[in-house]
């Protein structure tokens, strides 16, 4: 019987996760002092704005980051093996 495949392992940083505690963050930090159905409604709009917030920076900021390490070790790879770049 043939074993199954192994499936890769899943990456540590998930965006999502990071969305979900930023929003959460900011709901916990703006609840309002009553609660009626207008200001919970409006508090619930501002969460999901500041999720899609965050949301739209981190798709910016992680290929960014990823070009930037990228960079990064190639030309620490250059300088320990004695070369220089230009």
């Amino acid at each position: 019987m043939a074993k199954p495949a192994k499936r890769p392992a899943a990456p540590l940083f998930k965006p999502i996760f990071v969305v979900a505690a930023a929003a959460m963050i900011w709901g916990a930090q703006h609840e309002p002092e009553t609660s009626d159905i207008g200001t919970i409604g409006a508090w619930a709009l501002g969460m999901l704005t500041a999720g899609l917030l965050v949301q739209a920076s981190l798709a910016v900021l992680v290929p960014s980051l990823s070009l930037l390490t990228a960079m990064l070790r190639q030309s620490l790879r250059a300088v320990s093996s004695g070369r220089e770049e230009r």
